[in-house]
Formats: C-alpha cells, sequence, structure tokens
C-alpha cells in the first residue's frame, strides 16, 4: 500500500504525460523535471483553457505516420518507410521530437522553449512540424523500395 498523501496516477489517462516526464528525465534530475513542467504547464494555462487537452492535440499534430529503415539490398542501401501501427509508439516519437526541437531553441528558460514549441506544434507550424513533413516527403520519395520491407 501506499501513504495515503500519495496520488495514484491512472496511467491510461495520463500516459502521455508521464511518458513525456520520463522523456525530459535527463541524470536522474526528477525534481527539476517536475519543476519545469508545472512551470510548463502554469504556461499553457494562462494561454489556453484545458492544458491538457493543448498539450494531447499538440503532440498528435505532430505524431510521425512512418519511419525510415535501411537497410542493405546487395550493395546498396535502400531507405524503406514502414507505417507506425502502433499508437504509443507513436506517441512517443512525437514527444521526442518536439523535446529535441525545445532543446535546440534559444530561449533563457527550459520551459518557455517547450511552451513555444508545443505552441507552434499546436498551431501545424514550427521546427518540429517540418521535421515531421522531411520524414513523410522522403518516405514518399522512397515508397518504391516498400517492397524491400520484411
Amino acid at each position: 500500500m501506499c501513504s495515503p498523501n500519495k496520488k495514484i496516477i491512472n496511467s491510461k489517462k495520463f500516459y502521455l504525460l508521464l511518458k513525456f516526464i520520463n522523456l525530459l528525465l535527463k541524470n536522474g534530475k526528477k525534481f527539476t523535471v517536475l519543476k519545469n513542467t508545472n512551470l510548463f504547464f502554469k504556461e499553457i494555462k494562462t494561454q489556453h483553457q484545458n492544458p491538457l487537452a493543448f498539450f494531447q492535440r499538440a503532440v498528435e499534430n505532430i505524431m510521425p505516420l512512418f519511419e525510415i529503415v535501411t537497410r542493405r539490398y546487395g550493395r546498396q542501401v535502400v531507405q524503406i518507410p514502414k507505417p507506425i501501427l502502433n499508437k504509443n509508439k507513436r506517441y512517443a516519437l512525437g514527444l521526442k521530437a518536439l523535446i529535441n526541437t525545445a532543446r535546440k531553441r534559444k530561449e533563457n528558460k527550459f520551459y518557455r522553449a517547450l511552451f513555444l514549441e508545443f505552441n507552434d506544434a499546436f498551431m501545424n507550424k514550427g521546427n518540429s512540424k517540418s521535421n515531421q513533413q522531411a520524414l513523410h516527403k522522403i518516405a514518399v520519395t522512397n515508397r518504391n523500395s516498400v517492397h524491400y520491407r520484411w
């Protein structure tokens, strides 16, 4: 049993949030991650009504539909587009893309960079959206090599 002051989080409802916190974690500094996450959601709350809906919509806009797998076929290296059927994997890849582009932003505070990146994703623009479109363009150009997939 857990102590009464700890709240049990429904993992199905807050899967995205828990995954987000674990992906932000660097060098085991969970306190700083939780502090940044709290400030990030406060920033969202000042701009939008429902922070969780905003968060989920931004991630869904960036989720990739394909991943590119490279295989050697004889002497040539072939890029094979592979559809991502597992929704949890798509969410994880979308979150990773958003976090990586937020880390590359030149902002004073990390939670502010996260908010700006998620806001761009919510509006279907920004660096993470252009990365997703570039990945999909590669998948479309290499669609003739799908038969190499096994």
